[in-house]
């Protein structure tokens, strides 16, 4: 297996994964008995959203890219078809208990992926600071090892 083939499998697993989580959030979960509608179902929508980057991070390997393209996926999706205001996501007024509206539904998507991308960078940024101090500690060690 070459390296294209390796990137379009490791791209296509993230795409999958996007996709899956917008078809649980948006899809099944709001067409179920369990769904209210409630603060708990929106706390554990928004969390999972934004615990996301982890599982993203560290089982899928992704990378900052990646994860942009992922996340626009979902947007994409999320405007397509929000299942009529879930989670309140797209509605007017005080605490978002008004009517649905598309310019709503921008707004609430452009402040969901700007906190997800800025919880992304962040934790690249801490991963990228984690491998560098442990390869300069392992380069360190060699160093001391030869001499």
């Amino acid at each position: 297996m070459n390296i294209n083939e390796s990137n379009s499998r490791k791209y296509l697993k993230i795409i999958a994964a996007y996709f899956g989580l917008y078809l649980i959030h948006f899809v099944i979960y709001p067409n179920t008995p369990l769904y209210t509608n409630s603060d708990n179902d929106k706390f554990i929508q928004g969390w999972s959203l934004l615990l996301f980057p982890l599982f993203d991070i560290f089982v899928l390997k992704s990378n900052f890219g990646y994860g942009c393209i992922g996340i626009a996926l979902y947007d994409i999706c999320v405007f397509v078809y929000s299942a009529g205001g879930a989670y309140d996501i797209g509605r007017l007024g005080l605490f978002d208990k008004g009517a649905f509206s598309y310019e709503a539904l921008l707004f609430h998507l452009t402040v969901l992926t700007v906190l997800y991308l800025v919880i992304y960078l962040i934790l690249t940024i801490i991963i990228f600071v984690i491998n560098w101090i442990k390869n300069y500690i392992s380069s360190r060690e060699d160093k001391e090892d030869k001499s």
